[in-house]
């Protein structure tokens, strides 16, 4: 069941919809933590990255990188600690 409902009688792109996923390890380029922020976006917008790492409670830690936001973090982070990846 799924809220309820028979997931034998849903349509499979219904159910789909209903699913996500939420890997374990972050995925992290070598590139600035700026750029890896913003990963995706065609025009990425320097405030809605400000934002995004305050509201991931990152604000902080980045702030007191040598580089800030232009801090290049590695391959898959390494650079940073587990709970800053």
């Amino acid at each position: 069941l799924l809220d309820g409902a028979d997931i034998a009688e849903l349509q499979v792109q219904d159910l789909r919809r209903q699913i996500g996923l939420v890997p374990q390890l972050p995925v992290l380029r070598h590139a600035s933590i700026a750029e890896n922020i913003a990963f995706g976006l065609d025009h990425p917008d320097p405030e809605a990255i400000a934002r995004a790492a305050q509201q991931a409670q990152a604000a902080g830690f980045i702030a007191r990188l040598p580089e800030g936001m232009a801090t290049i973090i590695g391959d898959d982070g390494v650079q940073l600690s587990g709970g800053q990846r």
